[in-house]
């Protein structure tokens, strides 16, 4: 598909490359950090970003927490709403 095309169909539903993409890395995001087998560092290296703390960031926006606090609740170690 030409980057015109894809333009194209972003704008007849309403979203931008960019809000596709953040939701993207949101959704991987909170997958590797809920694992929980993989430093912070890495996962932020491996979803692009230039270091740790662009990448919380990034994360504190797409979910109102930090990634520590996420992954401590998915080990059952904090209770919360996420």
């Amino acid at each position: 598909m030409s980057r015109r095309s894809l333009q194209r169909v972003l704008d007849r539903e309403g979203v931008s490359f960019r809000d596709v993409l953040d939701g993207m890395l949101r959704d991987r995001a909170l997958e590797m950090v809920r694992a929980g087998a993989m430093p912070l560092t890495d996962i932020a290296q491996r979803l692009g970003y230039s270091d740790a703390a662009h990448f919380s960031r990034a994360f504190r926006r797409w979910t109102g927490t930090t990634p520590s606090d996420v992954r401590a609740r998915a080990a059952g170690r904090l209770r919360g709403p996420h």
